[in-house]
């Protein structure tokens, strides 16, 4: 491809033929499950990223190419709990998807699935995730350019070896970094998970947390002022604020809410209230 762009002259049908012969391969090759068995080592994700990049290399698109979207479908079928992909060597022995030990990630598992994910344009799969982060031109939520997915994975490992002795109890792991509010306006975050093994884990991070009242009923800050002479704009005003509530009952989550209370002076009121999560439902 890169030869075409600086020759494109230069035995121009032949090339283009070669290049739609090599898409329509990579196609037939696929499994029926988006699939490709690659056969030099861990494989589906490997195999995965390069069928991927290739038929887009070949001009096919997300949009108009149900192989690249079934690839996608099908590595995002194998994320595990934590954010991450973790592919054994079992999977090319036994030539079907096979998770690492106690399904547990590996960066360069995870970096080949989302290479390819973002190779397809498929951004907005992976901002919405509790620990996720919103992948555009090296910057993240709203200016934080870590890379909390390798965080994600580490956390995970972390979490794994503490229950693997059997003498703590992880119900809930907080996280307070990610902004529920997607930058660029892609919408919200997803705030909670519920692993495999019930450890929820939960994204408490409202982004403003504190709002002036009066913005949130539409009101002037002049109308707010003279109503109340004598204070100052934010304690005439009001502010609404945001609070996330965790009830644990033995050892377990019960339930998760999100709050939003005002305050006006010494007075407070609950606004509104969104179950989150509550246990058995």
């Amino acid at each position: 491809m890169l030869f075409k762009k600086l020759y494109p002259e230069h035995r121009r049908e032949e090339i283009e033929n070669c290049i739609v012969r090599a898409a329509e391969f990579i196609e037939k090759i696929q499994a029926t499950d988006g699939s490709w068995y690659g056969s030099w080592g861990v494989c589906f994700t490997y195999a995965g990223w390069f069928g991927i990049k290739g038929l887009i290399a070949a001009g096919r698109t997300y949009e108009d190419c149900s192989s690249i979207s079934k690839a996608c479908d099908f590595l995002l079928s194998k994320e595990l709990a934590s954010g991450g992909w973790g592919e054994s060597y079992l999977s090319c022995q036994n030539k079907e998807y096979s998770n690492l030990k106690d399904n547990r990630p590996h960066i360069v598992n995870t970096a080949w699935a989302m290479l390819a994910l973002l190779g397809a344009g498929q951004v907005l799969v992976l901002t919405w995730m509790t620990c996720g982060k919103d992948w555009d031109f090296g910057g993240g939520d709203h200016g934080d350019a870590g890379n909390n997915k390798l965080f994600a994975i580490d956390l995970a490992q972390a979490l794994a070896l503490l229950k693997e002795s059997g003498k703590i109890c992880v119900p809930l792991v907080v996280f307070g970094h990610m902004h529920k509010q997607l930058a660029y306006g892609k919408g919200l975050r997803k705030m909670i998970v519920v692993g495999a093994d019930n450890t929820i884990y939960l994204n408490a991070a409202i982004v403003p947390r504190v709002k002036r009242l009066n913005d949130e009923q539409g009101s002037s800050k002049e109308s707010c002022v003279n109503n109340e002479p004598g204070l100052s704009t934010l304690e005439s005003c009001g502010t609404i604020r945001a609070l996330t509530l965790v009830e644990i009952l033995d050892g377990r989550v019960d339930k998760i809410v999100e709050t939003w209370v005002s305050v006006v002076g010494d007075r407070t009121k609950l606004e509104e209230e969104h179950i989150l999560f509550r246990s058995g439902s």
